[in-house]
């Protein structure tokens, strides 16, 4: 890995590195914390706090098993967003088996990536003593171990999108001649994650607006191609050009009415209204580039990565959705981190101006400022981090519980769900997935709002283990039980419903449910 920073080059050693060793210690020190007290909730097993993660294993164990995509063993079906992953999941499973640590063991080299390429950014400008400060604040402040430890594909994808916008702030600001790695980073980022197309698009515009039009085309031709391939794929398998997840929780607007237009127009400040903290967090980035140019001491590089990282934020809060437990927006995070370093470096490099401008009386009203401006990345340090150990006990206790009793009670029946990640994952049953991502006659009838083909889908299945605010799309099924957990952080509800369809099948269910 080979970064220019600010017009020079040359190869950075990693192994030789203290600063960096440290770093690694205490992610990896964080990760394993972290893992050992959830798993004195999961009775020693590797668990995740969030139901989604298990979709990736769920599908990647049917292609290294089945030879099928999809979350049923012989129906295609495309739920995961990331094809990428899923496909390092599936080559994974094929040569180690089958098992529940890889999304984890992939995650940590992920994380790895992510401070090397810090590593390569910040080493050339300035002390250790500093380089382990600014690494130290990615890991924390990322949080990089919690995003590791979810197990999903968005460890990588904010590397890659990382990778990307530096290398091509690199090309723009002529401090790099060669385009082809940015077309074959836009090919990966956008088969990593379909968010992966706004960053591909920011980098088009700029290079239109240099002047660089074949380029500006290449580099949506390199970005689009993976999304088509794979479109095209699972159209001649049955399915939508686009992943159910994409096509159920994309935001875009009709924008042939007036409300439409209106709500197209509001989108973005009532995201960034609705999140103090992100929009603090953007604040923060642009005020620093903004003072490092005043005092013309910021890069070329790192003033176009600020622009880059604006310009990325709004097409994602424009046209898609801020996640649960920041996982969705955390390539932004990371970018946005990466920039306001970068920017508070040129600035500390440049203190003989900025003690000129700013004499010792405005020390208390700027440390106030700072203060307030860094809060967002204290709160994104804390929060996730001290939620882990509870998400993953809900998960266990509710989700996984689910699977499992799946597994042993009803193994190869059709299963009408509502959470499809651990039960698709944990056994064989033939799943229908209330919510769509796992049926796509499910999801055309969400698309166009018809409840009631939802429910002749349904009725199909053997049992239906939901929760009770689905209940409507089961009219005549019989409730059986609930089982419910304590202190809900990450499932939806803490009760979930077990029904059967047939009134001969009730008892059993009962007898099932009181083992």
């Amino acid at each position: 890995m080979e970064i220019n920073n600010s017009g020079s080059t040359g190869k950075v050693s990693f192994l030789k590195s203290k600063v960096l060793w440290t770093a690694v210690v205490v992610y990896l020190g964080m990760v394993l914390l972290f893992l050992s007290l959830s798993m004195k909730h999961t009775d020693g097993k590797v668990c995740y706090p969030i139901d989604d993660t298990y979709i990736h294993m769920a599908i990647s164990k049917h292609i290294a098993i089945d030879h099928n995509w999809g979350i049923n063993r012989d129906v295609f079906n495309s739920s995961s967003s990331s094809p990428l992953w899923t496909l390092l999941l599936a080559g994974g499973y094929m040569i180690f088996g089958v098992g529940e640590t890889l999304p984890l063991v992939l995650n940590i080299f992920a994380g790895l990536g992510i401070l090397m390429l810090c590593y390569s950014l910040f080493s050339k400008i300035c002390s250790p003593q500093r380089l382990l400060i600014y690494l130290l604040a990615v890991i924390v402040f990322l949080p990089l171990s919690f995003i590791s430890l979810m197990g999903m594909e968005h460890t990588l994808h904010a590397m890659l999108n990382l990778w990307l916008l530096v290398i091509g702030a690199d090309y723009l600001s002529g401090n790099r001649k060669d385009f082809y790695g940015l077309l074959i980073l836009a090919s990966l980022i956008t088969v990593t994650r379909y968010e992966g197309m706004f960053t591909v698009a920011v980098l088009s515009i700029i290079l239109f607006f240099h002047k660089e039009h074949k380029n500006s085309v290449l580099m949506l031709v390199a970005g689009a191609l993976p999304v088509i391939v794979f479109g095209l794929y699972s159209i001649y398998n049955g399915g939508f050009f686009f992943p159910n997840s994409v096509l159920q929780k994309s935001n875009v607007s009709d924008i042939s009415s007036l409300k439409g237009v209106i709500d197209f127009l509001i989108r973005v400040p009532l995201a960034l209204f609705k999140e103090l903290r992100f929009s603090v967090l953007i604040l923060l980035g642009l005020l620093t580039m903004f003072m490092g140019k005043y005092f013309k001491c910021i890069a070329k590089r790192d003033e176009l990565l600020s622009y880059m990282m604006f310009l990325l934020t709004i097409l994602h809060l424009q046209f898609a959705q801020l996640g649960w437990f920041f996982r969705y927006e955390i390539y932004l995070y990371l970018g946005w981190i990466t920039a306001i370093i970068l920017n508070i470096n040129a600035i500390i490099e440049a203190k003989e101006k900025i003690a000129f401008a700013f004499p010792g009386r405005y020390n208390l009203p700027l440390l106030t400022i700072s203060a307030i401006l860094f809060y967002p990345l204290i709160y994104q340090a804390i929060i996730p981090l001290s939620k882990y150990s509870g998400a993953v006990k809900n998960i266990y206790e509710q989700q996984y519980a689910m699977g499992q009793f799946i597994s042993k009670y009803y193994n190869g029946k059709k299963v009408v769900v509502n959470d499809i990640g651990a039960v698709s994952y944990l056994s064989d049953a033939k799943i229908i997935d209330l919510v769509g991502l796992g049926t796509d006659e499910v999801c055309k009838a969400r698309l166009m709002k018809d409840t009631a083909s939802i429910a002749r889908i349904a009725s199909s299945g053997d049992i239906a283990v939901v929760y009770d605010v689905w209940q409507v799309a089961l009219p005549g099924w019989i409730k059986c039980g609930t089982k419910k957990i304590d202190n809900r952080i990450s499932c939806a509800y803490d009760s979930v419903s077990f029904f059967v369809r047939r009134q001969e099948d009730k008892q059993y269910m009962i007898d099932c449910l009181g083992k």
